[in-house]
C-alpha cells in the first residue's frame, strides 16, 4: 500500500529524530579507549582509585542504559570520598604525577631547590632526601612562603654554626638578654631563634618580652628601660664602684652577681613601700659587708690605720 504524502513526511521526520538522538548519544559516549588516546592524564587518575573506576563504569560503561552528561558525572564525582578528602591543588598534581611524570618530576625538583635556598637563608640544613620530600610537599600543597618557613623550622640549626636567620636571631637575643640582666637557659633562646627563622615571630617580639621581664625585675629602672636604656648601662656605676672597692677587674663582674642584683632591684622606700634606686654611697657600704672586702689591700690598710689610731689614743705610739 502506497504511503500518502503525509505519512512519508512523518516517517522522514521520525528517521531524522532517531538519527539526531543517536548522534547526541555518541557525543556523550566516553570510552576507556577515548580517554587513553586523548585524555591519558584523566584515565591514569581514574585507574588509580577503585571509587573512581566504579563511578566511571557506572556513568559510561557499556552496560549503562544511556551515557551520563558531563554535568551529572561532575556532580557525582564531587560527591566521592576521593574528591572530598583532597584539595583542588592535590587533585591537579596527582593527575600530573600519574599522567605526565616528566612534568611532575621537574616541578618537584624546582620546589626542592627553592626549599634548599630558603633553608640556607633560615639557617637550616637539608639532606637531598629531605629537600625532595619538602619540595613534593610544597608543590602538591601549593605552599606559600609563610607555610614553607613554618615547615622548614624543624630543620633549623641554632648552634650558630650554619649562619642564616636563626644564628643571627640567636646571637641578637642572647646579647640583649645579657645586657638586660635576664637569665634564660639555652632552650629558651633556641626556641626563640627557630620561631624567628620560621617566620612565626620576630626578634622584636622576643626583645619586648625580655624588656618587660627586666622592667618587672628592676622596678626602680622601669622608666629608663622604656626609654631605651639597658640594665648593663644603668649598672655601670655600681660595677665600677664594686671593682674599685673590691679591687677587681670591672669586666669580671657579672650583672648576676648577688651584690649587683641587690643594688639593681633597689631599696624599699619606708614611706611608700616602693623600690627606689640605691644610692651609690649606700651601695659602697654594702660592698664592705662582702667577705671579699677583707681580702683587699684597702681593707688591710684601713685596719692598720685604725689600729694605729687606737694605739696613739692610748699613748702607745708616738
Amino acid at each position: 500500500m502506497a504511503l500518502t504524502a503525509a505519512q512519508k513526511a512523518a516517517a522522514t521526520a521520525a528517521a531524522k529524530k532517531k538519527a539526531a538522538a543517536a548522534t547526541a548519544y555518541k557525543k556523550d559516549t566516553v570510552s576507556q579507549s577515548v580517554l587513553a588516546s586523548q585524555y591519558g592524564t584523566v584515565k591514569a587518575v581514574i585507574d588509580s582509585n577503585k571509587e573512581l573506576r566504579d563511578l566511571f563504569a557506572k556513568a559510561y560503561g557499556t552496560s549503562t542504559s544511556g551515557q551520563w552528561t558531563a554535568t551529572k558525572f561532575q556532580a557525582a564525582l564531587q560527591n566521592t570520598s576521593w574528591y572530598k578528602t583532597h584539595s583542588d591543588q592535590w587533585r591537579k598534581t596527582e593527575a600530573i604525577r600519574l599522567g605526565d611524570k616528566t612534568t611532575y618530576s621537574a616541578s618537584v625538583t624546582a620546589a626542592a631547590e627553592e626549599a634548599k635556598h630558603m633553608a640556607a637563608q633560615m639557617g637550616a640544613t637539608l639532606t637531598p632526601e629531605q629537600a625532595t620530600a619538602l619540595g613534593e610537599t610544597f608543590y602538591r600543597g601549593n605552599y606559600n612562603q609563610a607555610q614553607q618557613q613554618a615547615a622548614l623550622g624543624q630543620y633549623v640549626d641554632t648552634t650558630g654554626n650554619s649562619g642564616g636567620a636563626a644564628a643571627t636571631a640567636l646571637k641578637s637575643l642572647q646579647e640583649y638578654g645579657a645586657n638586660m640582666g635576664i637569665q634564660h637557659d639555652a632552650s629558651y633562646y633556641s626556641s626563640a631563634a627557630k620561631s624567628v627563622a620560621s617566620g612565626l615571630s620576630t626578634v622584636d617580639d622576643w626583645t619586648n618580652d625580655i624588656k618587660n621581664e627586666a622592667k618587672s625585675l628592676y622596678v626602680p629602672y622601669a622608666q629608663r628601660i622604656d626609654q631605651g636604656a639597658t640594665v648593663k648601662e644603668m649598672a655601670s656605676s655600681y660595677v665600677n664602684q664594686m671593682a674599685t672597692t673590691l679591687e677587681l677587674d670591672p669586666s669580671a663582674i657579672n650583672l648576676q652577681d648577688p651584690t649587683i642584683q641587690k643594688a639593681l632591684k633597689g631599696t624599699v622606700d619606708q614611706k611608700t613601700g616602693v623600690p627606689v634606686v640605691q644610692p651609690l654611697w649606700d651601695f659602697d657600704q654594702s660592698i664592705k659587708q662582702d667577705p671579699r672586702w677583707a681580702e683587699t689591700k684597702n681593707a688591710n690598710q684601713l685596719a692598720t690605720n685604725t689600729a694605729m689610731n687606737v694605739l696613739q689614743s692610748f699613748g702607745f705610739q708616738g
